[in-house]
C-alpha cells in the first residue's frame, strides 16, 4: 500500500509516518520542517517538501495514492484569516480534487474538536451535537469549513473519507501540550 502523510512533520504526523512506516506501507510525507523531514527519510519514507496550497504540488502528491492522511494545518493561536484559510481549507480542497481526479480510494482527514467549543464546559459532546453560532477563532472556524469540503467530496465522487477530531495528543516528541503542563506544575506546583 502506498500512502501520503501530510504535516508529517509535525506531531501527529510524523508518528503516524513511523507507525506506517513500521506496517511496511510505502509512505510519501511531506511537511514544513526540513531536518523533521530529513529523520523520516532515514526512517524509510520518501520526504516531498511542497506547497499544498498549490493545485499541482497537491496532486503530484496524492498521484499513485492508495490513501491520504491529511493531517497539516495552520494551528496557531494568532494569524490572519487568509493564512488559516489557505492551510487548512484550499489546500484540503486542492488535495481532495487531486484525490478525485485520481481516484485515490481512501482520504483521512484530520480536524479538531475545536469546532465545538463555546467558551462554556462541554461533556460527551458527539457527532450529531449542534456547532456553535460563533466559532471560538479563525482556527476552529476554517477546520469546519475544511470539513465541509470533505463531506462535499463524498457527493462529488470521492470514494471513502473519514474526518477524525483527535483531542489532546501527547507524548514523545510533543512540543504542545506536555510543555505547558510542566510549566503550569513549574509555576503553581500542580
Amino acid at each position: 500500500m502506498k500512502a501520503l502523510v501530510t504535516g508529517a512533520t509535525g506531531f501527529l504526523g510524523s508518528h503516524l509516518t513511523q507507525r506506517l512506516i513500521e506496517e511496511g506501507v510505502t509512505v510519501t510525507a511531506t511537511g514544513r520542517n526540513a531536518e523533521a523531514g530529513a529523520r523520516l527519510e532515514r526512517l524509510g519514507a520518501r520526504f516531498v517538501p511542497a506547497d499544498l496550497q498549490n493545485r499541482n504540488a497537491a496532486r503530484e502528491l496524492v498521484k499513485h495514492q492508495d490513501v491520504v492522511f491529511h493531517s497539516a494545518a495552520l494551528s496557531s493561536a494568532w494569524g490572519s484569516y487568509d493564512a488559516f484559510h489557505a492551510a487548512n481549507v484550499l489546500a484540503t480542497q486542492y488535495l481532495v480534487d487531486a484525490a478525485i481526479d485520481l481516484q485515490t480510494p481512501r482520504f483521512i482527514h484530520v480536524s479538531s474538536p475545536s469546532i465545538y467549543v463555546t467558551g462554556k464546559n462541554r461533556f460527551a459532546v458527539s457527532e450529531r451535537d449542534a456547532l456553535p453560532k460563533f466559532f471560538v477563532n479563525t482556527y476552529a472556524h476554517t477546520k469546519h469549513l475544511a470539513e465541509t469540503v470533505i463531506d462535499t467530496a463524498l457527493q462529488q465522487g470521492l470514494p471513502y473519507a473519514v474526518t477524525i477530531r483527535p483531542r489532546a495528543i501527547f507524548g514523545e516528541g510533543d512540543n504542545a501540550l506536555f510543555p505547558r503542563i510542566l510549566r503550569a506544575n513549574e509555576e503553581r506546583g500542580v
